[in-house]
Protein backbone atom coordinates (compact mmCIF):
# COMPACT_ATOMS: atom_id res chain seq x y z
CA UNK A 1 0.00 0.00 0.00
CA UNK A 2 2.56 2.04 1.31
CA UNK A 3 4.61 1.73 -2.11
CA UNK A 4 1.69 2.60 -4.60
CA UNK A 5 1.15 5.73 -2.44
CA UNK A 6 4.72 6.55 -3.24
CA UNK A 7 4.23 6.18 -6.65
CA UNK A 8 0.50 7.96 -7.00
CA UNK A 9 2.21 10.89 -5.09
CA UNK A 10 5.08 10.89 -7.21
CA UNK A 11 3.30 10.84 -10.39
CA UNK A 12 0.97 13.79 -9.23
CA UNK A 13 3.98 15.49 -8.20
CA UNK A 14 5.75 15.53 -11.44
CA UNK A 15 2.59 15.64 -14.14
CA UNK A 16 -0.09 17.46 -12.39
CA UNK A 17 1.09 20.17 -10.21
CA UNK A 18 3.83 21.62 -12.20
CA UNK A 19 1.38 21.70 -15.26
CA UNK A 20 -1.18 23.46 -13.29
CA UNK A 21 0.43 25.71 -10.52
CA UNK A 22 3.49 26.53 -12.58
CA UNK A 23 6.83 27.71 -11.66
CA UNK A 24 6.24 27.36 -7.75
CA UNK A 25 5.20 24.55 -8.11
CA UNK A 26 7.65 23.36 -9.85
CA UNK A 27 10.22 24.82 -7.28
CA UNK A 28 9.05 22.86 -4.41
CA UNK A 29 8.76 19.80 -6.47
CA UNK A 30 12.46 20.26 -6.88
CA UNK A 31 12.92 21.00 -2.92
CA UNK A 32 11.23 17.97 -2.05
CA UNK A 33 13.38 15.69 -4.93
CA UNK A 34 15.76 14.76 -2.06
CA UNK A 35 12.98 12.80 0.31
CA UNK A 36 11.44 11.53 -2.91
CA UNK A 37 14.39 9.66 -4.06
CA UNK A 38 15.52 8.40 -0.72
CA UNK A 39 12.40 7.25 0.35
CA UNK A 40 11.76 5.35 -3.36
CA UNK A 41 15.52 3.88 -1.99
CA UNK A 42 14.53 2.17 0.99
CA UNK A 43 11.33 1.10 -0.69
CA UNK A 44 13.20 -0.53 -3.67
CA UNK A 45 11.31 1.92 -6.12
CA UNK A 46 14.67 3.06 -7.77
CA UNK A 47 13.59 2.55 -11.47
CA UNK A 48 10.06 4.41 -11.09
CA UNK A 49 11.52 7.18 -9.24
CA UNK A 50 13.95 7.23 -11.86
CA UNK A 51 11.24 7.96 -14.47
CA UNK A 52 10.14 10.03 -12.17
CA UNK A 53 12.53 12.35 -12.03
CA UNK A 54 12.73 12.21 -15.91
CA UNK A 55 9.55 13.35 -16.30
CA UNK A 56 9.21 15.91 -13.31
CA UNK A 57 13.02 17.36 -15.05
CA UNK A 58 10.46 17.89 -18.36
CA UNK A 59 7.22 19.19 -16.84
CA UNK A 60 9.52 21.49 -14.88
CA UNK A 61 11.74 22.87 -17.84
CA UNK A 62 8.16 23.50 -20.11
CA UNK A 63 6.71 25.17 -17.56
CA UNK A 64 9.37 27.19 -15.50
CA UNK A 65 11.40 30.08 -17.07
CA UNK A 66 13.51 28.94 -20.36
CA UNK A 67 17.24 29.82 -18.87
CA UNK A 68 15.90 27.32 -15.71
CA UNK A 69 15.64 24.76 -18.17
CA UNK A 70 19.06 23.55 -18.32
CA UNK A 71 19.41 23.43 -14.62
CA UNK A 72 16.04 21.61 -14.10
CA UNK A 73 17.73 19.02 -16.19
CA UNK A 74 21.06 19.10 -14.05
CA UNK A 75 18.88 18.84 -10.45
CA UNK A 76 17.38 15.63 -12.53
CA UNK A 77 20.70 13.96 -13.10
CA UNK A 78 22.24 14.97 -9.81
CA UNK A 79 18.98 12.69 -8.66
CA UNK A 80 19.07 9.87 -10.87
CA UNK A 81 23.14 9.93 -9.55
CA UNK A 82 21.61 8.97 -5.98
CA UNK A 83 19.40 6.42 -7.25
CA UNK A 84 21.91 4.64 -8.08
CA UNK A 85 24.69 5.70 -6.13
CA UNK A 86 26.18 2.54 -3.83
CA UNK A 87 26.65 4.64 -1.04
CA UNK A 88 24.74 2.96 1.63
CA UNK A 89 25.66 5.29 4.86
CA UNK A 90 22.49 7.19 5.65
CA UNK A 91 24.23 10.43 6.85
CA UNK A 92 26.98 10.38 4.16
CA UNK A 93 23.82 10.50 1.62
CA UNK A 94 22.27 13.30 3.93
CA UNK A 95 25.71 15.35 3.82
CA UNK A 96 25.93 14.52 -0.09
CA UNK A 97 22.71 15.70 -0.23
CA UNK A 98 23.07 18.79 1.58
CA UNK A 99 26.68 19.80 -0.79
CA UNK A 100 24.68 19.43 -3.90
CA UNK A 101 21.55 21.27 -2.73
CA UNK A 102 24.40 23.98 -1.72
CA UNK A 103 26.40 23.49 -5.02
CA UNK A 104 22.87 24.13 -6.67
CA UNK A 105 22.33 27.18 -4.84
CA UNK A 106 25.66 28.68 -5.68
CA UNK A 107 24.99 28.06 -9.32
CA UNK A 108 21.45 29.79 -8.78
CA UNK A 109 22.93 32.87 -7.05
CA UNK A 110 26.05 33.09 -10.22
CA UNK A 111 23.06 33.09 -13.07
CA UNK A 112 20.81 35.48 -11.07
CA UNK A 113 24.09 37.91 -10.69
CA UNK A 114 24.73 37.62 -13.97
CA UNK A 115 21.02 38.19 -14.84
CA UNK A 116 20.40 41.10 -12.20
CA UNK A 117 24.12 43.77 -12.39
CA UNK A 118 21.88 46.01 -10.31
CA UNK A 119 21.74 43.42 -7.84
CA UNK A 120 19.73 39.97 -7.71
CA UNK A 121 17.15 41.44 -4.77
CA UNK A 122 16.23 44.45 -6.81
CA UNK A 123 15.99 43.06 -10.04
CA UNK A 124 13.91 40.07 -8.41
CA UNK A 125 11.64 42.51 -7.39
CA UNK A 126 11.41 44.72 -10.28
CA UNK A 127 10.00 41.37 -12.72
CA UNK A 128 7.80 41.19 -9.79
CA UNK A 129 6.52 44.62 -9.61
CA UNK A 130 6.68 44.43 -13.37
CA UNK A 131 5.05 41.37 -13.45
CA UNK A 132 2.06 42.50 -11.41
CA UNK A 133 1.90 45.91 -13.97
CA UNK A 134 0.82 43.79 -16.61
CA UNK A 135 -1.89 41.88 -15.31
CA UNK A 136 -5.23 42.88 -16.34
CA UNK A 137 -6.33 43.61 -12.42
CA UNK A 138 -2.94 45.03 -11.97
CA UNK A 139 -4.79 48.35 -10.30
CA UNK A 140 -7.37 46.03 -7.77
CA UNK A 141 -3.52 44.29 -6.76
CA UNK A 142 -1.98 47.50 -5.81
CA UNK A 143 -4.87 48.90 -4.15
CA UNK A 144 -5.45 45.63 -1.94
CA UNK A 145 -1.16 46.52 -1.10
CA UNK A 146 -1.69 49.72 -0.09
CA UNK A 147 -4.52 48.52 2.37
CA UNK A 148 -2.28 46.30 3.51
CA UNK A 149 0.72 48.60 4.00
CA UNK A 150 2.61 46.85 1.79
CA UNK A 151 2.73 50.55 -0.54
CA UNK A 152 2.44 53.85 0.03
CA UNK A 153 1.62 57.10 -1.32
CA UNK A 154 3.67 60.30 -0.10
CA UNK A 155 0.26 62.51 -0.16
CA UNK A 156 -2.93 61.85 1.94
CA UNK A 157 -4.99 61.07 -1.30
CA UNK A 158 -7.75 58.12 -2.13
CA UNK A 159 -5.90 55.99 -4.27
CA UNK A 160 -8.58 54.62 -6.14
CA UNK A 161 -12.69 55.39 -7.06
CA UNK A 162 -14.76 52.56 -7.52
CA UNK A 163 -17.44 53.71 -10.26
CA UNK A 164 -20.45 51.49 -10.52
CA UNK A 165 -17.83 48.63 -10.11
CA UNK A 166 -15.13 49.98 -12.52
CA UNK A 167 -11.51 50.50 -10.29
CA UNK A 168 -10.08 54.00 -11.68
CA UNK A 169 -6.57 54.98 -10.68
CA UNK A 170 -4.58 57.79 -12.23
CA UNK A 171 -1.13 56.75 -13.71
CA UNK A 172 0.78 58.95 -10.91
CA UNK A 173 -0.76 57.00 -8.21
CA UNK A 174 -0.42 53.64 -10.04
CA UNK A 175 3.40 54.47 -10.52
CA UNK A 176 3.92 56.09 -7.30
CA UNK A 177 2.16 52.44 -5.62
CA UNK A 178 4.44 50.17 -7.83
CA UNK A 179 7.96 51.31 -7.15
CA UNK A 180 6.92 51.58 -3.42
CA UNK A 181 5.69 47.55 -3.46
CA UNK A 182 8.85 47.24 -5.28
CA UNK A 183 10.66 48.81 -2.51
CA UNK A 184 9.07 46.52 0.09
CA UNK A 185 9.79 43.41 -2.18
CA UNK A 186 13.38 44.08 -2.20
CA UNK A 187 13.38 44.36 1.36
CA UNK A 188 11.16 41.00 2.49
CA UNK A 189 13.46 39.43 -0.12
CA UNK A 190 16.84 40.47 1.59
CA UNK A 191 15.03 39.12 4.82
CA UNK A 192 13.58 36.00 3.61
CA UNK A 193 15.63 34.40 1.39
CA UNK A 194 18.68 33.85 3.46
CA UNK A 195 16.11 32.36 5.98
CA UNK A 196 14.56 30.32 3.17
CA UNK A 197 18.33 28.84 2.23
CA UNK A 198 19.42 28.17 5.86
CA UNK A 199 15.82 26.10 6.28
CA UNK A 200 16.14 24.13 3.29
CA UNK A 201 19.77 22.96 3.87
CA UNK A 202 18.72 22.42 7.41
CA UNK A 203 15.90 20.86 6.92
CA UNK A 204 17.79 18.25 3.54
CA UNK A 205 20.29 17.46 6.06
CA UNK A 206 17.84 16.30 8.89
CA UNK A 207 14.55 15.04 6.88
CA UNK A 208 16.95 12.94 3.70
CA UNK A 209 18.42 10.44 7.40
CA UNK A 210 15.35 10.86 9.77
CA UNK A 211 12.47 10.18 6.77
CA UNK A 212 14.63 6.80 5.24
CA UNK A 213 15.10 5.77 9.11
CA UNK A 214 11.42 5.76 9.83
CA UNK A 215 10.34 3.70 7.03
CA UNK A 216 13.11 1.26 8.21
CA UNK A 217 11.59 0.95 11.38
CA UNK A 218 8.16 0.66 9.30
CA UNK A 219 9.66 -2.37 7.79
CA UNK A 220 10.89 -4.09 11.09
CA UNK A 221 14.39 -3.03 9.89
CA UNK A 222 16.97 -1.56 12.81
CA UNK A 223 17.09 2.19 12.39
CA UNK A 224 20.00 4.10 12.21
CA UNK A 225 18.60 6.85 14.27
CA UNK A 226 17.65 7.01 18.10
CA UNK A 227 13.55 7.78 18.31
CA UNK A 228 12.48 11.40 17.60
CA UNK A 229 12.64 12.21 21.35
CA UNK A 230 15.91 10.99 22.09
CA UNK A 231 17.94 13.45 19.50
CA UNK A 232 20.80 15.43 20.79
CA UNK A 233 23.47 17.76 19.40
CA UNK A 234 26.42 16.18 18.73
CA UNK A 235 29.23 17.58 19.61
CA UNK A 236 29.87 17.97 15.93
CA UNK A 237 27.19 20.11 14.99
CA UNK A 238 27.38 21.79 18.22
CA UNK A 239 30.49 23.39 17.03
CA UNK A 240 29.65 23.76 13.73
CA UNK A 241 26.48 26.29 15.63
CA UNK A 242 28.59 27.52 17.55
CA UNK A 243 30.42 28.75 14.24
CA UNK A 244 27.23 30.15 13.27
CA UNK A 245 26.46 32.60 15.93
CA UNK A 246 30.07 33.87 15.42
CA UNK A 247 29.74 34.52 11.98
CA UNK A 248 26.68 36.49 12.97
CA UNK A 249 28.34 38.67 14.99
CA UNK A 250 31.13 38.90 12.94
CA UNK A 251 29.06 40.17 9.68
CA UNK A 252 27.65 42.86 12.18
CA UNK A 253 31.05 44.76 11.95
CA UNK A 254 31.35 45.02 8.06
CA UNK A 255 28.82 47.25 6.14
CA UNK A 256 28.40 45.07 3.24
CA UNK A 257 25.23 43.94 1.55
CA UNK A 258 26.70 40.23 0.92
CA UNK A 259 28.02 39.84 4.85
CA UNK A 260 24.66 40.66 5.70
CA UNK A 261 23.03 38.16 3.18
CA UNK A 262 25.85 35.70 5.53
CA UNK A 263 25.02 37.07 8.78
CA UNK A 264 21.29 36.04 7.92
CA UNK A 265 22.02 32.82 6.32
CA UNK A 266 24.29 32.44 9.75
CA UNK A 267 21.32 33.08 12.11
CA UNK A 268 19.07 31.18 10.37
CA UNK A 269 20.88 28.12 10.26
CA UNK A 270 21.49 28.56 14.25
CA UNK A 271 17.85 29.36 14.48
CA UNK A 272 16.32 26.16 12.57
CA UNK A 273 19.15 24.19 13.79
CA UNK A 274 17.43 24.46 17.71
CA UNK A 275 13.91 24.93 16.78
CA UNK A 276 14.09 20.54 15.57
CA UNK A 277 16.58 20.49 18.92
CA UNK A 278 13.48 21.62 20.56
CA UNK A 279 10.87 19.81 18.88
CA UNK A 280 12.87 16.92 19.70
CA UNK A 281 12.75 18.46 23.57
CA UNK A 282 9.68 18.70 23.91
CA UNK A 283 8.39 14.90 22.18
CA UNK A 284 10.51 13.27 24.74
CA UNK A 285 8.93 15.29 27.61
CA UNK A 286 5.94 15.19 26.74
CA UNK A 287 6.56 10.97 26.09
CA UNK A 288 7.94 10.80 30.34
CA UNK A 289 4.91 12.49 31.06
CA UNK A 290 2.30 10.38 29.40
CA UNK A 291 1.01 13.11 26.94
CA UNK A 292 -1.16 11.56 24.02
CA UNK A 293 0.51 12.00 20.85
CA UNK A 294 -2.19 13.99 19.19
CA UNK A 295 -1.69 16.40 22.19
CA UNK A 296 2.22 16.52 21.59
CA UNK A 297 1.66 17.25 17.87
CA UNK A 298 -0.83 20.22 18.83
CA UNK A 299 1.85 21.42 20.86
CA UNK A 300 5.08 21.36 18.58
CA UNK A 301 2.64 22.96 15.70
CA UNK A 302 1.39 25.63 17.52
CA UNK A 303 5.18 26.40 18.41
CA UNK A 304 6.05 26.21 14.96
CA UNK A 305 3.50 28.43 14.12
CA UNK A 306 3.37 31.32 17.10
CA UNK A 307 5.88 30.77 19.29
CA UNK A 308 8.96 29.56 17.47
CA UNK A 309 11.55 31.16 19.87
CA UNK A 310 10.07 29.09 22.42
CA UNK A 311 11.67 25.63 20.69
CA UNK A 312 15.30 27.34 20.14
CA UNK A 313 14.82 28.78 24.17
CA UNK A 314 13.80 24.78 24.74
CA UNK A 315 16.58 23.30 22.76
CA UNK A 316 19.56 25.64 24.14
CA UNK A 317 17.70 25.09 27.82
CA UNK A 318 18.26 21.00 27.35
CA UNK A 319 21.81 21.54 25.77
CA UNK A 320 22.94 23.05 29.03
CA UNK A 321 20.43 21.11 31.72
CA UNK A 322 19.18 18.45 30.37
CA UNK A 323 15.68 18.50 30.67
CA UNK A 324 15.14 15.17 29.52
CA UNK A 325 17.02 14.19 32.16
CA UNK A 326 15.62 16.30 34.63
CA UNK A 327 12.23 14.78 34.28
CA UNK A 328 13.03 11.62 35.02
CA UNK A 329 12.97 11.90 39.35
CA UNK A 330 12.27 8.89 41.04
CA UNK A 331 8.76 8.80 43.14
CA UNK A 332 10.44 7.83 45.90
CA UNK A 333 14.11 9.22 46.47
CA UNK A 334 12.52 12.51 44.54
CA UNK A 335 16.60 12.21 42.80
CA UNK A 336 18.12 11.18 39.44
CA UNK A 337 16.95 7.58 37.53
CA UNK A 338 20.47 5.63 37.65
Amino acid sequence: MAKWLLRGSFMLAALVLPTLLGTPAALAMWLLMPLMVECSREMDERWFCGAGIVLLACVCGATMHRDAFAAAFLWGACGIGMLILPQKDAFKRSFIWTGLSAAVLCLALVWLGGRYPQGIFPGLAEDIANGIYRLPGSDSILLRCYQMGLARLEDDVIPAVNLFGLLLMSREVRMELLYSLRYTLEITLEAMVPQAIGAWLLLTLVLTTALPDLIRRRQGRQGVMPSFGEWRITPWAQKNLNAMVIVYFLTLLVDHPVAAQVGGLASAVFEYGYMIYGLAVMEGLGKRIGTARVIRRLWMLGCILFAPFVLILLGVADHFFDLRRLSQLTKNEGGYEQ
